[in-house]
């Protein structure tokens, strides 16, 4: 087939194989067959094979496995993008048919659903190669397609490598014991018309900062920035924050030196004396790195205009395209016209100030949604108006990156600008929260709307989390806890050295921002979906998964909910049992079979660790960071000759790390030993009934390695 999804059976090995003129070959699987007491499959028991002649869209095998056994045919059958399988037989016969097998869907496949699979009500991330009996979609980013397998179960096995997802589907002779479905332009169907696979070699994950827009505004002072860089260094740079960015305030208004921040990008105004080197240099020297807000296509400037008029947008009768935004002063901008080369050189050298100049390595530019409908609204404005609004808008980006290079962090700003995409590193997904709980809906409706974009096209930006009063301390746990488990951009925007230290906590327990992705590849709209209650991060480690499941009460009055394993994709059944444990009060809740329920106060969260029982002992939590382990916990073995559990972990200076492990009743801890890599730790061992917490204090940032000895 020229079309769709083509199969052929390679006879000398028993195995299918199926391909896409998209994806190239994706699936090839082997048929097993139980019945009277025999189990063959085509992979061993190739006796007699025989073709039967093709048609357009099906094929059919005729397989006899042994002298004793009749003849089964394999009838596969294509429509379009699907192709099914179905098992029957020549004699009136009842056996149990499975099809095992693998698929083919990139270097790093994501699992997840498509807007039709049954998600649950449950908002689901992933870090790693994960497994969930809900999730039927193995999606490739770097072509934007999608495979579903609905009638099958897709999992990773552990120590395979991360790519190597497997597949298998069980039923009855007679029936239609296998589907697979593929889907093309699986984000770009949803108005994505420049999607591109988000390039991770230089950002790895989302940032994890500080902007001081939030707090100060237009306010901020270079005595108030070094205020909080300082702070920022002592107190949460060895957690992980890593950038801090100056935001509007800096800049000059039209060329005035005493103004709260115009639109002129040549200098600072007098509340930067210091100079903008300054500005970045403070940051580097305490070991982060800066960033800056501006609008590069726009200028107040009258002396810029005057002195360049071809530069920028000019109507017909010569006078000057002028557009308002937030200007201290309502003040109208001039607006670059990109399709003049020299404006793009304009650019170019802003950037270069910028970047090389001053030293910054972080660029927030808003106002980005609009200039695409700008350029198009007046294209009679522009040296070359047959050049769509979006191309000239992305000639500007791609001025701006071919001067800043790759290794710098580009963020589009103000809304979400799709046409940024493959040329922003990321881009704000909403307009601006306030330090409010009101303010903050405007971030959770985002990080479900667009979530869908996140580490597939760039790392979204829901905007800033901020964890000030008047938000109460639930409401300031709900923000952090949503944004750091949606792997989303984590900048914090209040006051720093002002902040209580219960508020400061939480910030140390949610950053960094670590390499998660989402499982629902389609925009989660809460107006038709609902908000959802439950958001579930399932990680896969090379030494374990687990899940970490959050629940929240959006309510204005207390709310019961429940927590059901086989709705979060976790098998059950069989004897198996989870462990559960609530991170943000420490609190054990003890061994589940099929699920538990959570009583929530009005506006609060809960965040779960949800790990099986393994039956020996166990870590079931850790206190480093809201994901129990992905930051911190390098290493986990169980060693059963010896009775020991190995492991290694990373310890912030003068910061308590505790390890939560469960000890079953026929166990005892004998003795603890740790080989720390720096210098000595404290640590200390305490009970609480059948957990084991350990302790560890160091004075410096370093890794240690522990065993912890036990007797059966």
């Amino acid at each position: 087939m020229e079309q769709g999804i083509a199969v052929v059976f390679d006879e000398a090995v028993g195995k299918f194989s199926l391909t896409h003129p998209v994806l190239g070959l994706f699936v090839q699987g082997i048929v097993a067959i139980s019945v009277n007491g025999s189990y063959v499959c085509t992979s061993s028991h190739r006796l007699h094979f025989e073709i039967a002649p093709q048609e357009v869209g099906s094929l059919t095998v005729h397989w006899r496995p042994s002298e004793s056994l009749p003849i089964f045919e394999l009838s596969f059958k294509s429509e379009e993008e699907t192709i099914t399988l179905k098992v029957t037989c020549e004699e009136p016969i009842k056996g149990e048919v499975e099809v095992h097998g693998e698929l083919f869907m990139g270097h790093e496949p994501y699992l997840g659903r498509l807007p039709d699979e049954e998600n649950f009500g449950i908002f689901s991330l992933a870090h790693g190669p994960v497994t969930s009996k809900t999730a039927k979609t193995l999606f490739n980013r770097f072509n934007d397609t999608a495979v579903t397998l609905p009638q099958s179960d897709i999992y990773h096995a552990p120590n395979e490598p991360p790519d190597r997802y497997r597949f298998v589907s069980k039923g009855s002779i007679g029936e239609i014991i296998f589907t697979a479905k593929v889907t093309t332009d699986v984000i770009k169907r949803h108005g994505i018309r420049y999607y591109a696979p988000i390039d991770k070699s230089v950002f790895t994950h989302a940032p994890t900062g500080w902007c001081s827009w939030y707090y100060y505004y237009q306010n901020i002072t270079q005595e108030e920035w070094e205020k909080n860089v300082k702070w920022l260094a002592e107190n949460l740079r060895d957690f992980g924050l890593e950038w801090v960015q100056l935001d509007d305030g800096w800049q000059l208004d039209n060329g005035n030196p005493k103004t709260p921040g115009g639109r002129d990008w040549r200098g600072p105004n007098e509340k930067f004396s210091k100079g903008m080197k300054w500005v970045a240099d403070i940051v580097k020297q305490h070991g982060m790195k800066p960033g800056i807000w501006l609008i590069p296509q726009k200028t107040d400037s009258d002396e810029v205009y005057d002195e360049h008029p071809d530069w920028f947008l000019r109507k017909p009768d010569g006078t000057p395209v002028r557009i308002g935004d937030w200007h201290p002063r309502k003040v109208e901008s001039y607006v670059v016209d990109p399709t003049n080369p020299e404006s793009l050189e304009y650019i170019k050298r802003l950037f270069h100030t910028l970047a090389y100049d001053w030293g910054f390595d972080y660029f927030k530019i808003d106002n980005q949604p609009e200039f695409s409908r700008w350029y198009d609204e007046h294209a009679d404005a522009r040296k070359f108006p047959e050049i769509p609004g979006s191309e000239a808008y992305r000639m500007t980006l791609k001025a701006i990156r071919e001067a800043i290079g790759p290794n710098k962090y580009l963020l589009g700003c103000y809304g979400i600008p799709l046409d940024g995409i493959g040329i922003m590193n990321g881009s704000r997904t909403g307009g601006d929260m306030e330090a409010s709980w009101q303010g903050c809906q405007v971030m959770i409706r985002t990080i479900t709307r667009w979530g869908f974009l996140n580490n597939v096209v760039w790392w979204c930006d829901p905007d800033t989390l901020c964890v000030r009063e008047p938000l109460t301390l639930g409401e300031a746990r709900i923000m952090a806890t949503l944004v750091s488990l949606s792997g989303q951009a984590l900048m914090t925007s209040d006051k720093m050295y002002e902040l209580p230290e219960e508020r400061v906590e939480i910030l140390r327990r949610v950053i960094p921002t670590v390499d998660i992705h989402p499982m629902e590849f389609y925009p989660w709209d809460e107006d038709e979906r609902g908000r959802p209650k439950i958001v579930d991060l399932k990680i896969a480690k090379h030494y374990g998964s687990w899940d970490v499941v959050a629940v929240f009460n959006w309510q204005e009055e207390p709310e019961t909910i429940e927590v059901d394993f086989a709705k979060l994709g976790l098998p059950t059944g069989n004897g198996i049992r989870y462990h559960v444990f609530e991170f943000w009060s420490k609190r054990y809740e003890g061994q589940f079979e099929k699920g538990f329920s959570v009583t929530l106060p009005i506006r609060t969260c809960e965040v779960f660790a949800i790990r099986q029982v393994l039956g020996h002992p166990q870590v079931i939590s850790t206190s480093r960071h809201i994901t129990q382990g992905i930051v911190d916990l390098l290493e986990l073995v169980w060693d059963e000759p010896s009775k020991e559990l190995h492991g290694s972990n990373l310890l912030i200076r003068n910061d308590t790390y505790r390890l939560y492990v469960y000890v079953p009743t026929n166990f005892s801890f004998a003795e603890l030993i740790n080989e720390p890599r720096k210098s000595q730790i404290k640590s200390e061992v305490k009970r609480d009934n059948e957990i084991l917490i350990v302790e560890m204090l160091s004075d410096e940032n370093q890794q240690v390695d522990w065993v912890l000895r036990f007797r059966k």
